[in-house]
Order: C-alpha cells, then sequence, then structure tokens
C-alpha cells in the first residue's frame, strides 16, 4: 500500500510546485509595472541633462530715499526726487541654471532694467551680471526655492557709464512643473540701490534707495540637448554663458564712453 501512494504524492506535488512559480511569475510582474518611470534612468534625468535656459521679465518696484541728478555744466541747478514709494520701471533677464537635484540649484544671468530718474529726458540703464544658488523644496506640483545672488552691476546715463559695483543680495521663489522639460516660475529678488555716477556730462547719486524686483518665466531644456553628445553640450553652455558675458562687456564698455 505505501508503495502505491509514492507516485500519487509525486502526482499532488508537481501541480502544488507550478502553483507557487506562476504567483512567483505575478507578483514579479506586478512589481515592474508598479515601478516609477524614473526608475528606467532615461536620459532625462542624467546629470549632464540637467541644464536649463531661461527667460523672465517683470518689474522693479523701487523704494526712492533720494535720487540727484547734476548736469556738469550746471552744478547749481539741480534736480531731486525724494521720498517716493513703488515706483515702477521694467526688467528682463536670460539665464542658465543647473539643477543638480531637486533640493539645489546653481545659476548665471545677465539682468537689464531701467531705473528711476528726476529727469525724464535721462533714462539710467542698468546692466547685472550675476551668479545664484538656491536650496529648494521639491513638492508634487511646485518647488518653492531661496538663496542668495552675486553679480557685477553697471548703470549707464546720458552716454556715460558708472564703475563695475559689486552687489550681493538674497532672492527667492516658486518654480511649477509644467512639463518635464518645461518650469514656469516667479521670483522675488532685493536690489539694494546706493551709488553715484559721476561723469563729464551728469552727475547722478542714489541714497537710501532699493527695489524690490518681481519677474515671471520660463526654464526650458530642449530635447536637442538631452539627444546631444557631450562635447556638445558643453559647447552650448559655455557659449550661452560667453555670450552673457560679452553682452554685457559690450554695454559697459559703450556706456563709458562720453
Amino acid at each position: 500500500m505505501m508503495r502505491r501512494n509514492k507516485p500519487m504524492q509525486r502526482e499532488f506535488a508537481a501541480p502544488s510546485r507550478l502553483r507557487v512559480l506562476a504567483a512567483l511569475r505575478v507578483v514579479v510582474c506586478l512589481l515592474f509595472a508598479a515601478a516609477p518611470s524614473h526608475a528606467l534612468a532615461k536620459p532625462d534625468f542624467r546629470l549632464q541633462d540637467r541644464f536649463f535656459f531661461g527667460l523672465h521679465g517683470g518689474v522693479l518696484l523701487n523704494q526712492v530715499g533720494q535720487i540727484s541728478v547734476t548736469a556738469a555744466s550746471d552744478a547749481q541747478n539741480t534736480n531731486v526726487l525724494r521720498s517716493q514709494s513703488n515706483l515702477i520701471s521694467p526688467l528682463v533677464a536670460i539665464e542658465t541654471s543647473f539643477w543638480p537635484c531637486d533640493y539645489a540649484a546653481l545659476g548665471f544671468d545677465l539682468q537689464l532694467a531701467i531705473l528711476p530718474t528726476p529727469v525724464e529726458k535721462y533714462t539710467p540703464l542698468q546692466l547685472d551680471l550675476g551668479l545664484y544658488a538656491v536650496l529648494a523644496v521639491p513638492l508634487r506640483y511646485v518647488q518653492p526655492y531661496a538663496g542668495v545672488r552675486g553679480g557685477l552691476r553697471t548703470v549707464s546715463l546720458g552716454g556715460q557709464g558708472s564703475e563695475v559695483m559689486p552687489a550681493i543680495y538674497p532672492l527667492a521663489g516658486l518654480q511649477i512643473y509644467a512639463q518635464r522639460r518645461l518650469r514656469v516660475f516667479v521670483q522675488w529678488q532685493y536690489a539694494p540701490l546706493d551709488f553715484s555716477v559721476l561723469g563729464s556730462k551728469l552727475h547722478i547719486r542714489y541714497a537710501d534707495t532699493s527695489a524690490q524686483v518681481l519677474s515671471a518665466g520660463l526654464r526650458y531644456s530642449p530635447r536637442f540637448f538631452h539627444t546631444a553628445r557631450g562635447a556638445l553640450k558643453f559647447d552650448l553652455i559655455w557659449w550661452s554663458a560667453l555670450l552673457g558675458v560679452a553682452a554685457w562687456g559690450l554695454g559697459t564698455w559703450l556706456s563709458s564712453k562720453d
């Protein structure tokens, strides 16, 4: 009797093993199906693909303590603007930023802004070339960030320019994930304006003046950049930075020509 039961035990054991293997196969398939897409290590998530090229524009809300403009030919006649708040002037900027992770970023930008003046005939133009570093908090759809920006600023007025003035000030913003490679952002900066422009034609003095800079724009990482070779990516980043430096240098040189 015992010998007759052994074949029956083997017959029952084989189907049970098949059931276990089938269950394991189902579990493995479910795990792979539930895996997040970024676990596939697509090119968009490589470190060298985390560069974004941006454009933003906005306004300066100027808090004026005192701005005075004096013609060199008539030192006795000075135009003064005192104690004004929320004087609005425009700003536009281009930038290149690197986000090695979702918690920090480094950026390079060039800003062009119009500053307030008591004389409508003369419009002060400010060129600001800067670097910034921020820390961020990635949430589901948005990414708030804050940090510091350091820049080199020059001001052109009436065909003459100021000295190169270093400046460091805070910034903060909120970034929205519009698409995988497109981000919409709003940004705030605080810019102190306390300097003089002394030229052969005009003298202008900004004292106890500052600006709240509010802007909005886009950061985009184009598809062709992701598919390009490493050397071409390096060239694109290098040339975008060099273009900003060249534009700032050219504007500074032209404004210094009285």
